[in-house]
């Protein structure tokens, strides 16, 4: 994960761990989700695995450079001051980034104890202090349990949930200003140039195995998703208060592809403060 804020590598700039015991750790841990930097020159990609793996290795450089511009603009730059919730955090890519960026408190969460146990040896060798990585169900968080939240991220989560619009639900009831929301998308050809209306789309995948994957670990059993199209995604989060939502066309170069052909989307949506909502009249 490529870092433009210079200041905040000097979390990780004295390891904790030596080089020799950090290349141990990530062969043991492997495979991992994202491609994350770390002390000695070492990354968690792991090149064995090219071409036959579920390692997602452009979604951080993806998102750093699609979705952190918009989001770090309406924040005036950095998320200094901010709380932010990861959901299904995997082993933590994007937490790591919004700790990078500025954030005070980032809380990244994850059913499966092996993304986990990943991102907590990361935040071990980066030696980084700001994030705390929890072992949870989506359904099992609340206020209660996690407080709430400035920003929450909703990354690759979506279209994976038999109740979509619930879990969304929940996430927007601890969100005080903003959701990122990145998904799979439901485009139908040629139709979508007329076709306006909110669908969603539904499969049902099956199980994914082989000890070179990542999503394997969890996915084991015939799953069913719901695809959104973008106007499904739009129209659910104004449903759950989000008066300001943006779908971020793409613009910058080096994505992937999904990101052009908008069968993957990013949506950046925010809560109009109460002053700026229009009164009714008398």
């Amino acid at each position: 994960m490529a870092s433009h804020y210079a200041e905040d590598r000097r979390a990780y700039e004295q390891p904790n761990m030596t080089e020799a015991q950090m290349r141990s750790r990530i062969g043991e841990l492997a495979p991992f989700h994202h491609a994350i930097d770390l002390p000695f020159g070492l990354n968690t990609y792991d090149e064995s695995l090219r071409g036959h793996d579920r390692q997602s290795l452009g979604r951080i450089d993806s998102m750093s450079k699609h979705v952190w511009p918009r989001l770090l603009e309406q924040f005036g730059g950095t998320l200094q001051g901010k709380r932010v919730l990861d959901v299904a955090c995997n082993c933590g890519g994007f937490s790591f980034l919004a700790a990078e960026t500025g954030a005070d408190e980032v809380v990244g969460f994850d059913s499966e104890d092996k993304y986990i146990e990943q991102a907590k040896f990361i935040q071990a060798a980066r030696q980084e202090n700001r994030i705390r990585f929890e072992i949870d169900q989506l359904e099992n968080v609340s206020a209660e349990s996690y407080g709430r939240f400035d920003v929450s991220f909703f990354f690759g989560i979506l279209y994976h949930l038999e109740d979509p619009i619930g879990g969304l639900r929940r996430i927007a009831s601890l969100t005080t200003d903003t959701i990122v929301v990145d998904t799979h998308l439901m485009r139908l050809p040629y139709i979508h140039h007329f076709l306006k209306m909110p669908l969603w789309g539904m499969s049902v995948v099956a199980p994914v195995e082989g000890k070179d994957t990542t999503t394997g670990l969890w996915r084991k059993a015939r799953h069913c998703q719901f695809k959104p199209n973008l106007q499904a995604v739009e129209q659910s989060l104004r449903f759950l208060g989000f008066d300001d939502v943006e779908y971020l066309v793409p613009t910058a170069g080096g994505l992937e592809d999904r990101y052009y052909k908008r069968t993957r989307g990013a949506f950046i949506a925010r809560r109009r403060p109460p002053s700026a909502t229009r009164s009714e009249p008398n």
